[in-house]
């Protein structure tokens, strides 16, 4: 299908049909800002709802919606902006957050300037700026209307780095190419959320997580969806992570684990852009002054990476795949014939009694004696890593008892088909109970055992 080179559509879907009774609803310029005693500040922003149609264009006669955006400083290089669209917050129990104890929350303060807000911390470093003057126009025809109302904010998560929403990005006639902040409603409910920081022309961007591409991400769009890779050659990823780290430099976290569309500097090339699935959004938004150390600050965040055997950072054989205690055996003794340094040969999907059929069991066909393999292999110095992945298909023994138990969520798309050893995938949460903690009666060893 050809590509729409339009804001509405590539960034909001608003040409596929389950969207058309869907409303956007745009952020305005704030009307109030106020501060807690726990340190948060908060700004109350209305959303103006927009007329149907390829055109943005703000509907007066539906009346405004106002939310509050909460804004909170840890420590001396992090905002966080929060905001909800429906009766929600934010997460702070979140499993994705393992914020370091040096990470305090600063208490901030707000002053009014002649142009807006200042929001300051306890160190009276600036942290954010709110603009609430009409942007300086040079009239170049009468037919051009002045720019829309927004909302129009410049960060610095570390008191001196420039992260501002990208504010102004529209061109005659109501053609938008981002917005600051957004919301779409679904039958009247909040569905999904937009957020926009201005990119500089050279800006670079990396991140995101596993990608098979250029370290540069500028000028791309991708979707952030865990699928199977199926190589290394497309934008298919493995793993995705909702981070992107730029040469302001600044880093963003989008504590989101939804679907997410991610546009760096392509839908507009002013802009740095993200669609959420959910009704709201929660960002961090990571400086430092030097790439190294939002890096760092980001792992404050996040969590350290956790200790891992030494075997792990050595040398590791592999291919697609070992289908036998034999093969396995015969590639071990030529690696060490040859001198080759290896520390861990790792089984991709042939361990199994069926190709790709993940049961958690080694084949006694293809490996008659696991736990003898196992073992002459550690005592020739190879670690063994079995490849598994958290999926069920219809022909799995485990697939009835996992379905009762509630252990599986049907993969969108594929209901009613069988066949398919992907059809069903596992909660995430619920795999450790899947997993024996035997295989066979060997026993699994998730640390240097």
């Amino acid at each position: 299908m050809k590509q729409a080179n339009d804001f509405l559509i590539d960034m909001l879907d608003f040409d596929a049909p389950e969207t058309a009774d869907d409303t956007l609803w745009r952020a305005c310029r704030p009307t109030g800002i106020s501060c807690a005693s726990n340190g948060d500040a908060f700004l109350m922003i209305p959303f103006q709802a927009q007329k149907k149609g390829l055109e943005v264009e703000a509907n007066s006669e539906i009346a405004r919606k106002e939310y509050k955006l909460r804004v909170r400083a840890y420590g001396d290089s992090i905002l966080r902006l929060s905001i909800a669209f429906d009766e929600s917050g934010p997460d702070d129990d979140s499993p994705m957050l393992e914020m370091h104890d040096s990470l305090v929350v600063e208490t901030l303060s707000a002053q009014t300037t002649d142009s807006g807000w200042e929001i300051r911390d306890s160190h009276d470093r600036l942290r954010m700026r709110v603009n609430l003057a009409e942007p300086p126009i040079k009239v170049w025809s009468d037919l051009q209307p002045p720019p829309d109302e927004t909302l129009d904010i410049e960060l610095f998560p570390d008191g001196k780095t420039s992260v501002p929403l990208m504010a102004y990005d529209q061109f005659f006639p109501q053609k938008h190419d981002s917005m600051a902040m957004a919301f779409v409603e679904r039958a009247g409910v909040p569905h999904r959320a937009l957020f926009s920081f201005h990119a500089r022309p050279n800006e670079k961007f990396t991140g995101t997580g596993e990608r098979f591409a250029r370290l540069d991400l500028a000028g791309r769009t991708f979707i952030l969806e865990n699928t199977d890779g199926l190589g290394v050659n497309s934008r298919r990823a493995y793993k995705n992570i909702p981070f992107y780290l730029t040469s302001r430099p600044y880093g963003l976290f989008i504590h989101s684990s939804a679907h997410i569309r991610l546009s760096l500097a392509d839908t507009s090339t002013r802009a740095a852009q993200g669609l959420v699935e959910e009704s709201g959004l929660d960002l961090f938004i990571i400086g430092g002054g030097a790439v190294e150390q939002v890096m760092y600050n980001y792992r404050r965040l996040t969590g350290f990476p956790q200790d891992v055997p030494v075997w792990s950072y050595g040398t590791w054989m592999s291919r697609m795949t070992y289908f036998s205690e034999e093969e396995v055996r015969t590639v071990a003794r030529k690696l060490r014939e040859g001198d080759f340094p290896c520390d861990v040969l790792h089984l991709d999907t042939g361990w199994f009694a069926k190709d790709w059929v993940c049961e958690w069991e080694f084949s006694r066909e293809r490996f008659p004696d696991p736990e003898m393999f196992i073992k002459d292999m550690q005592d020739d110095g190879y670690r063994i890593t079995l490849w598994q992945m958290p999926n069920l298909g219809q022909g799995n023994k485990l697939f009835d008892m996992a379905v009762e138990k509630g252990y599986v969520a049907a993969n969108p798309g594929r209901e009613g088909k069988t066949g398919s050893d992907f059809s069903i995938q596992m909660i995430g949460a619920e795999l450790i109970f899947l997993i024996p903690k035997q295989l066979n009666g060997i026993k699994v060893c998730w640390n240097d055992c």
